[in-house]
């Protein structure tokens, strides 16, 4: 699981290297921070998921801010105490305006065209990019839009179908092909 570690320090260094991490295709991190926003987008009351998505880029949200949003919860969900402080906080207003747009979307299209959707619009697919190995992130993105169009010419095309899907790969009961380094 530090293969990435080594890979990266060594890179820095100017040191050439390539070494397989073996790592599933749902332990990359880009995969990981869209599945988050695919759960998020299928139901906003994942606490955990939607908390590492408003701590990440491109909304980095401060410990401050988000203890702010759970003061305002009415409930258990922190999602309740987002939408709240997203009308007198830009970074949450934002958030928030990005997940409606892509919850209603979803309602009309497959996982692949969401996904593709999230691919083209997201500022977090963007961060993604510009993040270290952008590349190769990129690359298991795309891969993540072809995985889901095999997955609905099964004929299932619900996204808490494909989440439930992708929970048997990151269990390791099936196997998906992941981006190579370049």
């Amino acid at each position: 699981k530090t293969v990435h570690i080594y890979k990266k320090e060594l890179t820095k260094a100017g040191i050439p290297i390539d070494a397989k991490d073996d790592g599933t295709y749902t332990d990359n991190y880009e995969i990981k921070q869209m599945l988050a926003l695919l759960r998020i987008i299928d139901n906003p009351y994942y606490n955990c998921e939607l908390m590492s998505l408003l701590t990440l880029p491109p909304y980095c949200m401060s410990p401050d801010e988000m203890a702010q949003v759970k003061l305002l919860c009415t409930s258990s969900s922190l999602y309740t105490g987002l939408r709240r402080f997203a009308e007198e906080n830009p970074t949450a207003e934002r958030f928030c305006a990005e997940l409606d747009r892509f919850r209603e979307f979803a309602a009309e299209h497959s996982v692949e065209q969401l996904i593709r959707f999230i691919y083209d619009e997201s500022e977090l697919v963007s961060a993604i990019q510009a993040s270290y190995d952008g590349d190769k992130r990129d690359s298991n993105l795309k891969l993540l839009i072809s995985h889901a169009r095999c997955f609905s010419e099964n004929g299932i095309r619900g996204l808490y179908d494909f989440l439930r899907y992708m929970d048997m790969v990151s269990s390791g009961g099936i196997s998906l092909e992941q981006a190579s380094s370049a």
